[in-house]
């Protein structure tokens, strides 16, 4: 999937376009132990770039939710949780409950998904809502509990809250068929908040 082309993105970001051509690398596990230091070297200057080049109509929630999921997708959680405890927004509540999710607490990550309340899960290439791809995903990762479970739970719509839950399960076991399924979905996720934040 072509990632930059998910933010109308002003043509001075050329390093924000850079970041989100490494999505597919981001990301690669569950509960990251580490800053992945590759892309925050390409997260920084891209954030500053960003800054100095806010197109009119974006507001200074949409860059910070924006910086916040940059700082996500390099596993730099303790930045992005600096960021996304300012926005007071449902979409800053859904990157503070990713970021809970992705430091591998769960409890904290649902009541942060209950703050953000119900959000426009949509690809943002295709427009249409991820739950279907996301059902695929899960149902394509084998006879899992957790991967059956969540397929049946995001029928009709995607449930960031009940996809946290079958995470905190692939965590805790990281050798089932679902754990990449996951990951995959993680990604997807990732995406359609970015571009609902950063839309008009």
């Amino acid at each position: 999937m072509e990632h930059k082309s998910v933010l109308a993105l002003p043509v001075e970001c050329t390093l924000l376009a850079h970041v989100l051509e490494h999505v597919d690398d981001a990301m690669r596990v569950l509960v990251p132990r580490e800053i992945n230091g590759q892309l925050a070297a390409l997260v920084a200057p891209a954030v500053d770039q960003l800054r100095k080049n806010v197109p009119a109509g974006r507001s200074a929630q949409q860059v910070a939710c924006v910086e916040a999921g940059l700082w996500l997708l390099a596993d730099d959680l303790h930045r992005c949780h600096e960021i996304c405890q300012n926005i007071d927004t449902p979409q800053g509540s859904a990157w503070h409950a990713i970021m809970h999710r992705r430091e591998g607490d769960f409890s904290n990550a649902l009541y942060w998904w209950r703050r953000a309340g119900k959000l426009p899960w949509l690809n943002p290439v295709t427009g249409g809502d991820i739950s279907e791809e996301a059902r695929l995903l899960a149902r394509g990762a084998g006879r899992s509990g957790a991967a059956l479970e969540l397929a049946d739970q995001l029928e009709g719509a995607y449930d960031p809250a009940a996809f946290t839950r079958a995470v905190e399960a692939a965590h805790a076991d990281p050798t089932t068929p679902f754990y990449a399924a996951a990951v995959r979905i993680g990604r997807l996720e990732f995406l359609s908040l970015l571009a609902q934040c950063w839309s008009k």
